[in-house]
């Protein structure tokens, strides 16, 4: 038995206390009589209805949603997405392959879509399942000659299934913003000291997005890394994979992406009617570095933090450590196929390239996404020693 005051539909709450009102007037009239009387009983059972009802909802409510309800309140509502998302690009169009439409990968793309328009390079952002559909559709017969993808995909691509991941085609255009590594838990999960650890997930059941395969093999390679042993990750629509873990039927949920990330962000929502769910979650500590045969993190990864600047729903005020990695905007390369630099598409490169460099103080101003802020200048030194750099990418001095 829970008295959760918080979750209270106080409208109704009023309406059942203003009839009980009204009904009490009407009684204690003298000229309350006949009709008038039976109305004021009216009002009073229906006041009583109301607010008894409100009452055993609040003395019988559940701590956790059951599955239909978590999803019912996390799913997208008009405006969280867009409601015809594109999957192929036009001819006349450079395809830039970004992720899913709940992700940042999603949103920079439709802000440099925006910002093509009407120059000579259009750019369509396209819908994709994360990194690996990224890469294949750069390298297949798709017209997508733009993309983004995780920075740690070199290191993190042998943990793919069928190990069919190539990305020797692939270079860098540039650095983009970070992204970090988002380990959702809850309390019960994290008996470890210090908030608990990767560690405190082995043996246990954790959740990705299935549209974001990047961060299915992120998760493996970390849980490996952590000497989890046990632990399975699956994947299932990120709604769906986020209530798992709301509802106590998985352990964690990992994210990564930029923060903070419209997906989590809709946890807000269970504060009204499941405050209780909300204030059991937290995310995982993730250190760079840690005492464990599998050594430190590889350089790519760096420091960083979430808290509830981030994340307002979060029931502390400490912030929780974590890793982050660059995105990186890739390209194929177009300038190894017959033309070289004079190819179309290289060409078209150059050209995104010069608008981003002159572009850029704009981008890190709204309405464009904050995530802009962390974008490097897109020169071609800017890019992480792990990526080659795409040989369309201009030289400092020629835009």
């Amino acid at each position: 038995m829970t008295w959760d005051w918080t979750a209270v539909e106080w409208p109704a709450a009023v309406l059942a206390l203003g009839l009980m009102l009204a009904g009490w007037v009407l009684l204690g009239s003298r000229e309350a009589n006949g009709w008038h009387r039976l109305t004021a009983a009216g009002l009073l059972l229906a006041g009583f209805a109301v607010l008894g009802k409100q009452l055993l909802d609040q003395v019988f409510r559940p701590e956790l949603p059951d599955m239909a309800q978590c999803q019912m309140l996390l799913a997208a509502q008009p405006g969280d997405e867009p409601e015809t998302p594109v999957d192929i690009a036009p001819p006349n169009t450079m395809g830039f392959v970004s992720g899913a439409t709940w992700g940042v990968y999603w949103r920079l793309g439709e802000d440099l879509a925006s910002l093509t328009r009407g120059l000579k390079v259009p750019l369509t952002n396209l819908r994709s399942r994360g990194s690996v559909d990224n890469a294949a559709r750069m390298q297949g017969s798709a017209n997508a000659g733009l993309g983004m993808l995780q920075g740690d995909l070199p290191w993190t691509k042998d943990e793919s299934a069928d190990g069919a991941i190539n990305l020797g085609k692939i270079s860098a255009v540039g650095e983009a913003h970070l992204e970090h590594v988002q380990v959702l838990s809850r309390m019960d999960v994290l008996r470890g000291p210090n908030g608990g650890s990767l560690a405190d997930l082995k043996g246990q059941r954790v959740m990705v997005a299935a549209d974001s395969q990047g961060a299915f093999l992120t998760a493996r390679k970390l849980l490996k890394w952590a000497n989890t042993d046990g632990v399975m990750v699956y994947k299932a629509k990120a709604e769906v994979a986020l209530c798992e873990v709301v509802t106590g039927r998985a352990a964690a949920m990992v994210v990564v992406a930029g923060k903070p990330t419209p997906l989590l962000i809709r946890l807000s929502r269970l504060s009204l009617a499941w405050p209780r769910a909300l204030q059991r979650l937290r995310f995982v500590p993730v250190q760079q570095r840690m005492d464990n045969p599998s050594g430190p993190l590889p350089d790519v990864y760096e420091s960083s933090e979430l808290g509830r600047k981030h994340y307002p729903w979060l029931n502390t005020d400490v912030p929780v450590r974590t890793v982050s990695v660059r995105a990186m905007l890739v390209s194929y390369d177009f300038d190894g196929l017959p033309g070289g630099a004079s190819h179309p598409k290289c060409v078209q490169i150059t050209q995104l390239v010069c608008m981003l460099r002159s572009q850029r103080l704009r981008l890190r101003q709204p309405p464009y996404d904050p995530a802009w802020r962390e974008v490097g200048p897109f020169l071609p030194a800017s890019a992480s020693g792990t990526w080659p750099i795409n040989r369309c990418v201009p030289a400092a001095n020629v835009c």
